[in-house]
């Protein structure tokens, strides 16, 4: 798998490790199951061969529903401590609705910023060694993830201003070594 083609896969994996990460914080088992599952539920729809998404209405629907569950959740707990897994499962049932919305650089963003988010949220939420490893994971998987990214939307450049050039592409830039994987390693370790 070319670094190129990792991009998609790591971001996914980030997601992933969040919403292991936030259940292993809060010690909620279903939420471990159910989250997980319907993550890679959203992996096989949305990147499968036919690639199916929700309807941007369909996702705004579940989205207000979320949000109405989760206040809904708070109020009913009537705890003030509650506040703040209130809004990392707010935050969890998000990212999954994301997951399976269209896949633009927008959404990506908006992957990343929430996974980020819920691994904060888990941080105010527990103190386990296992949650620890798991935000220490998270952490490494984020910069490989942002570096892929980085590589992800320079080639896209490249291919639109080849595109652009109209039948005279211009020069692509050099790389160090004879591959390009080792040298993004040893930045990424660096």
């Amino acid at each position: 798998m070319t670094l190129l083609r990792q991009y998609r896969f790591a971001s996914f994996m980030l997601v992933l490790v969040a919403l292991i990460a936030f259940s292993v914080a809060v010690v909620d088992l279903p939420l471990l199951f159910v989250s997980v599952i319907l993550a890679m539920l959203s992996w096989y729809v949305t990147e499968g061969p036919r690639g199916k998404t929700l309807p941007t209405w369909a996702s705004n629907v579940l989205v207000v529903a979320a949000l109405a569950w989760a206040v809904f959740g708070f109020v009913a707990g009537g705890e003030l401590a509650g506040a703040t897994s209130a809004r990392g499962h707010f935050l969890l049932w998000l990212l999954l609705i994301k997951l399976f919305a269209a896949r633009t650089a927008t959404e990506d963003r908006q992957r990343f910023a929430l996974s980020t988010m819920i691994v904060l949220a888990g941080c105010l939420e527990s103190v386990q060694f296992a949650f620890g490893a798991l935000v220490i994971l998270y952490a490494g998987l984020a910069i490989w993830t942002v570096m892929l990214r980085r590589l992800h939307i320079g080639a896209e450049h490249a291919r639109a201003s080849r595109a652009a050039a109209a039948g005279f592409p211009t020069p692509l830039e050099h790389t160090f070594g004879r591959r390009a994987a080792p040298h993004i390693r040893g930045l990424a370790n660096g």
